[in-house]
């Protein structure tokens, strides 16, 4: 018997292209020409292909993880917010970290100066996290596909376990 194909529904913005997004995220990180001979300078720079850069810059043969991560972050705020009464959703920054990694910060920065999402920084520890929505511009842009995208699936599938594990403490959500 063989075994069936996962599929989820994966939310997603109409028209927006994801390779521009890559691109405006990858030219805010530009790796630096001039490094300085100051001798602190080796903690903060590390080597790649032979270029200078700064600690954790996305250079371009990172985008596809950088793709991964940022659909997915699309679908799970999209998704959130559509199927929220009030079009905006609440997401722990510890279970964000633990979804997609140290850089989610910078990819929600991104996609936020893109207009992409609107965020709302306001949070108190314990109590509620930052919220998210999707921007005005692209609400009515959102749209859903059946997809076997095995890194979407897996993402998910990551983020039903953290919902089991955070709402244990934080009545379900992450």
């Amino acid at each position: 018997m063989t075994k069936k194909a996962e599929k989820i529904r994966q939310y997603f913005i109409n028209g927006l292209n994801i390779d521009e997004i890559i691109d405006y995220h990858i030219e805010r990180k530009q790796p630096i020409d001039n490094v300085s001979e100051s001798p602190f300078a080796e903690y903060y720079m590390e080597e790649e292909k032979g270029k200078k850069v700064r600690k954790g810059q996305v250079l371009k043969n990172k985008r596809l993880p950088l793709y991964h991560k940022i659909v997915y972050l699309i679908h799970l705020i999209a998704c959130r917010c559509t199927n929220n009464e009030n079009g905006i959703t609440n997401l722990n920054a510890s279970a964000l970290q633990k979804l997609v990694g140290n850089d989610y910060q910078e990819i929600l920065l991104t996609l936020q100066e893109k207009e992409i999402i609107t965020i709302n920084e306001m949070y108190l520890v314990e109590k509620y996290s930052k919220s998210y929505a999707i921007h005005q511009n692209y609400y009515n842009k959102i749209s859903t596909i059946e997809t076997l995208n095995p890194k979407l699936i897996k993402y998910n599938n990551k983020a039903i376990k953290l919902i089991k594990e955070y709402g244990k403490h934080n009545k379900g959500e992450i």
